[in-house]
């Protein structure tokens, strides 16, 4: 999908869930409006979050110097994916809660994407800077090759000041959750979560990399 008719349609599906209409049937209206596919929708709705849960999502969002001292688990796909994004210029976006989410994810699926050795030296990077306690980077056990993704992070960890570990989980939005700090962007884990952490913005800032931002007009 074009990225100027998605950050059309969030535009205006944003204008009406702060006008107080009801979620569905306003995605409902743009989908009909723009000609939105199933997957487009899956990309919408990781851009525009309805007003009262974009607070609730907002207010758990700390900075990073919060995080120090403190136990970070890890959506390992969820946020190296972003990451991965930000590498290869792909589309990222500021959502409303302030989140950085890409948008990959709902056009292809987590086996078909690449995960290279320069995201996972991101993360480590942004995570040392920080000096938690313990990182925990948990990854979904069904998807093929998360094994693989998981053994590459350990080694990468045992190069670096952090003390922790990666590896395969078959709830991992659960066990994200639960960490003193969870670093994921997916609404789910952010829910259940007490602190949030957005890694990939960090990074974004490092790289001198904007996210795009749906009320915002852009030349393309």
């Amino acid at each position: 999908m074009q990225v100027k008719v998605l950050l059309s349609a969030a535009r205006e599906l944003a204008a009406l869930a702060y006008m107080g209409y009801p979620e569905k049937p306003s995605f409902s209206l743009i989908s009909a409006k723009y000609s939105l596919s199933e997957r487009d929708l899956f990309a919408l709705k990781k851009i525009v979050r309805w007003p009262k849960e974009a607070i609730s999502s907002s207010i758990k969002r700390i900075p990073p110097e919060m995080a120090q001292g403190k136990e970070i688990r890890v959506d390992g796909y969820n946020v190296l994916g972003t990451i991965q994004a930000l590498i290869e210029g792909e589309p990222v976006f500021l959502s409303n809660d302030g989140f950085v989410r890409d948008i990959t994810s709902a056009y292809r699926s987590f086996h078909q994407r690449k995960i290279d050795d320069r995201a996972i030296e991101l993360l480590l990077g942004v995570l040392e800077a920080i000096k938690p306690k313990e990182v925990l980077v948990l990854f979904d056990q069904p998807v093929s090759k998360s094994g693989e993704l998981s053994s590459r992070v350990r080694k990468g960890l045992s190069s670096t000041n952090l003390k922790g570990d990666a590896r395969t989980e078959k709830a991992v939005d659960t066990e994200v959750s639960k960490g003193e700090i969870a670093a994921s962007s997916d609404i789910a884990v952010i829910k259940r979560a007490i602190a949030v952490i957005d890694l990939p913005s960090l990074i974004g800032e490092s790289l001198e990399i904007k996210p795009l931002k749906f009320w915002k007009d852009y030349e393309f």
